[in-house]
């Protein structure tokens, strides 16, 4: 036999050995057994880090979600902004209606904003964050902790009231609040069905305009304003179900380019309305008159719509179906007077942005536009003048971060160094003092406290995992 070959065949062996006895040991490995519950129903495989971060005392404190793995076990924590100490405010252990219950599931928390309750809700599947389910109560002075509602009903868009007395919701498409110091729950509106949507969006606003919550309380919390959406004339869309072992077929209002849209309304509730418990408070509803289409197709969107810092005033934007023609409109509710504020027109298109900052003790609001060819702010006034245009330049604001109103700052995003990054600047309301606030490169991702006076940033670039 030749060398050559002889030499193969031992190197042929010898590598056989060595690769057997390197696979040994990944055999062994891979007799463990994970469950569909593992992988899919517990947080084992989990990576560490913050979770579900709230704001408290104004800015002094951030509370966060930790989850004991071990102890199949999430508790809400409380981070000191100034001395970085930290501490647990509450044990998901606690949170059981009785000691021979199970605790509930921490899937969403929010602080009342006096920070004597804790709101916990269940989310539903949506492109932001939506609240549902049925809902707890925690008083954090005695740590006591009820269920507030226990229904088989949808329910959706959970909240509190900005005096911290109520909390309001949709179900089954109707609006309720419910008293926290009786427990009395108010039904506002009575005419929700499937095709009939108050306070709660149907999938183009959802879609389209990146909302969810179809309602808002006013500043002194005595009435809600809310979407109204009629589908009734929306196509109907099917779509298969394959999670059961039959599937199913569910249909969706879903309308498909030149099918008309939902019918839009605006309405203003009382939200001591039927203070009695007793059904049936539509008659109180009062509609708001935002004009005809703006255009052939007959099809108006409301995008947008909120509170002014006068809780009489409500304001609201007017889109066509084109989205090339805005109107920002006033509602005066003790006056029964309305104003078109601003008008916007595009030979092509005009994009939605969140809803715009009304400052304290004025007047004015904060605007973005792009009628100057690029995305920058502009301060106005309510009776329809442009005070003054405090960015410019040619780099877009990306987003309008905040206002320190105590401090006349406004601080926003834009990509000016690069088109590839997204920094912190500040400007004054008078247009003074612009500068740059973030200084690592990257994109930044602001969230301000309360106060203006501390942010959370999340940044990351081409070579940097994001940061907190």
């Amino acid at each position: 036999m030749p060398i050559a070959s002889t030499v193969a065949r031992r190197l042929v062996v010898i590598l056989a050995l060595i690769t057997a006895s390197a696979i040994q040991p990944l055999a062994q490995e891979r007799t463990k057994q994970f469950t569909v519950d593992d992988i899919y129903a517990s947080r084992k495989f989990s990576t560490g880090g913050f979770r579900s971060i709230r704001w408290m005392e104004g800015g002094k404190a951030s509370s966060y979600l930790v989850t004991d793995s071990a102890a199949a076990s999430t508790d809400i924590w409380r981070y000191d902004i100034a001395s970085g100490d930290t501490s647990i405010l509450v044990r998901g252990a606690s949170l059981k209606i009785a000691d021979a219950d199970a605790p509930i599931s921490i899937q969403n928390y929010t602080f009342s904003p006096d920070e004597r309750h804790i709101l916990f809700t269940g989310t539903l599947a949506a492109r932001s964050l939506k609240t549902g389910g049925n809902f707890y109560i925690y008083e954090s002075a005695g740590g006591k902790f009820r269920q507030l509602t226990n229904t088989t009903e949808d329910q959706v868009n959970v909240k509190f009231s900005p005096d911290s007395k109520k909390i309001g919701f949709v179900r089954s498409q109707d609006l309720y609040v419910i008293d926290l110091a009786t427990g009395a729950e108010t039904r506002l509106t009575s005419d929700g069905s499937d095709h009939v949507r108050n306070g709660n969006f149907d999938w183009v606003y959802e879609e389209e305009f990146g909302i969810i919550d179809g309602w808002v309380w006013s500043p002194d919390s005595r009435n809600i304003a809310f979407w109204q959406l009629d589908e009734a004339r929306v196509p109907e869309f099917p779509i298969v179900d394959f999670l059961p072992l039959h599937q199913e077929v569910k249909t969706m209002r879903y309308p498909k380019p030149g099918d008309p849209n939902s019918i839009v309304r605006i309405g203003v509730v009382d939200a001591a309305a039927n203070s009695d418990g007793t059904d049936g408070a539509a008659a109180s509803v009062r509609w708001l008159d935002i004009g005809a289409p703006a255009d052939s197709t007959q099809d108006v969107y409301v995008p947008r719509m909120g509170w002014t810092t006068d809780p009489n005033v409500l304001w609201v934007q007017k889109l066509n179906r084109l989205q090339n023609a805005l109107d920002l409109i006033t509602f005066d509710l003790a006056g029964g007077t309305s104003r078109v504020v601003l008008s916007e027109k595009s030979d092509t298109w005009l994009e939605v942005d969140a809803d715009p900052p009304f400052l304290k003790n004025s007047n004015r609001f904060l605007w973005l536009s792009e009628k100057d060819g690029f995305n920058h702010i502009y301060l106005r006034d309510l009776g329809g003048k442009e005070v003054s245009q405090l960015t410019q330049g040619k780099w877009d604001v990306e987003t309008l971060s905040g206002v320190d109103q105590e401090r006349g700052i406004v601080y926003f995003t834009a990509g000016i160094s690069s088109p590839m990054d997204r920094d912190l600047y500040s400007i004054r309301l008078d247009g003074t003092g612009f500068r740059k606030v973030t200084s690592e490169p990257g994109s930044h991702s602001i969230n301000f406290s309360p106060d203006r006076r501390t942010y959370r940033d999340s940044y990351s670039d081409a070579n940097t995992p994001t940061r907190t």
